[in-house]
């Protein structure tokens, strides 16, 4: 998802299942107007996309990976990580240097249960089972693939400058919070207590969505010196 701030509101986008090129391609077709806002109106833009490039919810394709040698999903990562990279440097360069816009790059929240149903149907592949990859096993990989593309936004961030570019965290916050039992797995925490959507175990909920605009609102604040 791209939005842009209330200035430039019909450049906002959302839709799910969308992979960053085709998002950030409907941002570029559209374009924010930047010269028709105020006078001293800098146009802010909100980029959360990217996690659908993973693939996470095709388990066919998604399961030899997470099942391979450390090598096969460490380069499945990198690979993932480049793709993204291009299309997020390439769109928030244009906002940037184009539209003079300040943005914000949000992080990947983790929204799989530590006992997850989905990395369960994984387990049973015949690679995990060759390789005695466990649940836990596959929540680790899962948490070193998201952590591998957060550390990238934040050196993108801290290249750019927070002047032009900031990130705003939200991986850590999710901890303790993620998709509930006994539907998305058999852990902690139970339906009160979940950021992530009742039926659907990826999305953030209404409390999720607010915990993403804090970070933003926090990464906006913060002084240029940090």
């Amino acid at each position: 998802m791209a939005t842009c701030s209330r200035a430039c509101q019909p450049c906002g986008l959302s839709s799910r299942g969308a992979i960053s090129d085709q998002e950030l391609g409907k941002l570029r077709k559209r374009r924010c107007n930047t010269r028709v806002l105020p006078e001293n109106t800098i146009p802010l833009v909100i980029i959360t996309i990217g996690a659908n490039d993973f693939g996470w919810t095709n388990i066919a394709e998604l399961a030899p990976v997470f099942c391979g040698s450390d090598a096969k999903f460490q380069n499945w990562v990198d690979d993932t990580n480049d793709l993204i990279k291009t299309n997020v440097f390439r769109e928030g360069s244009r906002l940037v240097i184009e539209g003079q816009a300040k943005v914000i790059i949000t992080e990947y929240h983790n929204p799989l249960n530590r006992e997850s149903n989905f990395l369960k149907v994984f387990s049973l592949f015949p690679n995990c089972l060759l390789r005695s990859l466990s649940v836990a096993d596959l929540y680790g990989r899962a948490e070193d693939a998201l952590h591998s593309t957060n550390s990238m936004f934040k050196a993108m961030a801290a290249d750019a400058g927070p002047a032009r570019v900031r990130l705003a965290e939200v991986h850590s916050t999710f901890h303790g919070h993620e998709s509930y039992r006994p539907i998305c797995g058999t852990a902690p925490p139970d339906i009160g207590d979940t950021w992530i959507q009742v039926l659907d175990c990826f999305h953030p909920n209404p409390t999720g969505a607010d915990n993403f605009a804090n970070a933003v609102n926090a990464a906006v604040r913060q002084p240029l010196s940090n």
